[in-house]
């Protein structure tokens, strides 16, 4: 601790300057006659302290001298932008197998899809089969099984469930339609009316021509 002595005079050009010193374990006046030994003395003062602050610091790290601590602080400097750079490949690497995970399971799915709609696309054509099949064994016409389809797929298939593999429904569905369509049955004379505009019934039904009976006569003018 340094302490001024109140009776020195502040220009060093006219009087000395006094201190009293501190730092020892009694206090001692220090004369300087020149700026120059003012500035050295207090350039030793700093230097000692930086001296005193590294041994503290030096004791408190365990290192033995400035340089081992400045390798040491290096070290992990480096050590540090080790890892931080595995650390950015890691995640890296986990990003490129998210994406490839992703694209997997997109390619999966459009199989699947694909697979579904081929199954669905033969499932459809194996129930037309057996619808025709089955109509036709009703004792419909062969002009008109295509027409029996249509009208399934149009009213009747939610009526048509599948089990075990196999279709269920389809006899009854067939003979709802019969009793609609009886004029597409094989041998039958019911004839349907045609529709306005239509120069025919249904397919394979054509109205039959008016005969000269089925005229009505003429009203005579009074």
């Amino acid at each position: 601790m340094l302490r001024f002595n109140l009776y020195t005079l502040p220009s060093l050009s006219r009087h000395p300057v006094m201190f009293f010193d501190g730092s020892q374990t009694e206090f001692k006046p220090i004369t300087f006659d020149t700026q120059e030994a003012l500035n050295a003395y207090f350039a030793e003062r700093g230097e000692q302290g930086k001296r005193t602050a590294t041994a503290e610091i030096l004791s408190k790290t365990g290192v033995k001298d400035v340089d081992e601590l400045v390798t040491l602080i290096n070290e992990g400097k480096t050590l540090r932008e080790s890892q931080q750079t595995e650390l950015q490949k890691a995640q890296a690497d986990l990003e490129a197998l998210k994406n490839e995970k992703a694209t997997a399971e997109s390619a999966i799915q459009q199989e699947k899809d694909e697979h579904e709609k081929t199954k669905k696309s033969f499932t459809e054509r194996i129930l037309k089969a057996e619808v025709k099949a089955e109509a036709k064994k009703a004792g419909f016409r062969d002009e008109s099984l295509d027409d029996v389809w249509m009208l399934v797929v149009a009213s009747h298939r939610e009526k048509i469930t599948e089990k075990d593999d196999a279709f269920v429904g389809i006899n009854k569905v067939i003979e709802e339609i019969k009793k609609t369509r009886e004029y597409w049955l094989v041998g039958s004379t019911t004839i349907r009316k045609k529709s306005p505009g239509s120069p025919q019934g249904p397919q394979g039904n054509k109205e039959p021509e008016p005969t000269p009976n089925d005229e009505k006569p003429k009203r005579r003018r009074l």
